[in-house]
């Protein structure tokens, strides 16, 4: 048997593709060493084969201990990957659609860099991300304001 890696509660990432499994932006995927465009094009197919078979989407799989949600936001699928035992990765998924939704940001890796890290620490209101993707320079470890600030 091999060693054991510790079991982080971080968001491991981020993808974001259009209804054909291209890939619009992603982040993490370098860690997890997964191509992102198979995984995307995976994903999609895998999305329009539950469609055909039951009429719905499937919103979460688990596979060994990581923890993949779906969902949609500015017309495209987004997906966040977590560990099996974060207990925030519904609130973090949840955010990171709203947040995608709700700015007129360039959908990009940097974008996705900039959400992954506000959210991978600390919980913080959807006002407070706002409020940091606005301000880009507090996104920095060092820098983050504490809760409620």
């Amino acid at each position: 048997m091999g060693s054991k890696r510790p079991v982080t509660t971080d968001m491991k990432g981020i993808i974001v593709f259009d209804e054909a499994g291209i890939p619009l932006a992603s982040i993490g995927f370098e860690n997890l060493k997964v191509n992102p465009g198979l995984f995307s094009s995976f994903m999609s197919a895998m999305q329009t084969f539950a469609c055909s078979l039951s009429g719905g989407e499937v919103k979460e799989l688990e596979y060994g201990n990581v923890r993949i949600l779906l969902g949609h936001a500015r017309g495209n699928q987004v997906i966040t990957i977590h560990s099996i035992v974060d207990n925030d990765a519904d609130w973090n998924h949840g955010t990171v659609l709203e947040l995608i939704e709700s700015n007129d940001f360039a959908l990009d890796d940097n974008f996705l860099s900039l959400l992954r890290e506000l959210l991978s620490d600390a919980r913080v209101s959807i006002e407070e991300a706002k409020r940091g993707i606005n301000g880009v320079n507090i996104f920095s470890e060092r820098h983050k304001p504490p809760i409620g600030e």
